[in-house]
């Protein structure tokens, strides 16, 4: 079992980089890694829902409403690489991590501010 997924989801996201040549890949591992994130560090069952299910479920954790859009449009895009073989550039790639990076990082402030009220 693991102690700190906000940690090891970070560690495991950079350990994924050589595969961005090969993106279907590279997407699918770094959602699923998001998506187990989620589903341990806040209960949503994010593995068996949709992207759209989760970002909807995720809205709480986002104070800002362009980050969770932006967070939606990472999520969309990724499906359209992994089920629709959309072709992206790495450039695109590297702005998906950097939007699911952000989520990750938000949920965990969320989190944390939460559970030091209590």
């Amino acid at each position: 079992m693991i102690a700190d997924y906000y940690t090891y989801t970070l560690e495991e996201i950079e350990k994924i980089n050589q595969l961005k040549n090969k993106p279907t890949q590279y997407i699918t591992q770094l959602i699923d890694l998001f998506r187990n994130y989620i589903f341990h560090t806040t209960g949503i069952q994010s593995l068996h829902q949709t992207s759209n299910d989760v970002a909807i479920q995720l809205k709480k954790y986002y104070v800002d409403a362009e980050a969770y859009q932006k967070l939606k449009h990472h999520l969309s895009i990724s499906d359209l690489v992994k089920f629709a073989k959309l072709t992206i550039s790495t450039e695109e790639l590297e702005n998906i991590k950097k939007g699911i990076v952000e989520g990750i990082h938000t949920i965990q402030q969320i989190k944390q501010h939460t559970t030091n009220k209590e």
